[in-house]
């Protein structure tokens, strides 16, 4: 049963709680950088909704690039040597940034925030798998008296 729940608590992170946070720090970051650049009259008209789609976009693209990431990372994690799952964490975090710089007529700078969101979601993750293996590794001592 113990196992169980460790299943869902680390399916709930990483399906969901992840992408949640990124999601919400992207957006946190569009309008806060729109309203020191444009002005709060911004975010009310057309372009505050097209911003919202692009966002929201985006988010998209980057989640289905994480999932696979994070299946192929769990199939692979004790059948493969330490270089060749830092090559694929590598390789996921590359390829989509510089597929996207090279499709996206906006601006480098754009290239650069897709880039950090991008980042975002490997942080994340490996902090997360780390505090695990510190809650599993952690002997239990109960204080009987």
């Amino acid at each position: 049963m113990k196992k169980i729940y460790s299943i869902a608590i680390k399916l709930f992170t990483y399906g969901l709680l992840i992408p949640l946070i990124v999601f919400l720090l992207a957006d946190l970051t569009v309008r806060t950088s729109c309203k020191c650049y444009w002005g709060e009259w911004y975010l009310h008209h057309i372009t505050g909704v097209k911003l919202v789609f692009w966002v929201f976009g985006l988010f998209c693209l980057l989640t289905i690039i994480y999932y696979i990431f994070c299946t192929i990372f769990f199939l692979v994690w004790g059948k493969q040597n330490l270089k060749f799952r830092i090559f694929l964490t590598a390789v996921f975090i590359i390829i989509p940034i510089v597929f996207y710089d090279l499709t996206s007529h906006y601006d480098y700078r754009i290239t650069i925030c897709f880039a950090l969101f991008h980042l975002t979601f490997y942080i994340l993750f490996f902090a997360f798998r780390y505090f695990f293996t510190l809650i599993s590794k952690k002997p239990h001592k109960f204080n009987k008296q």
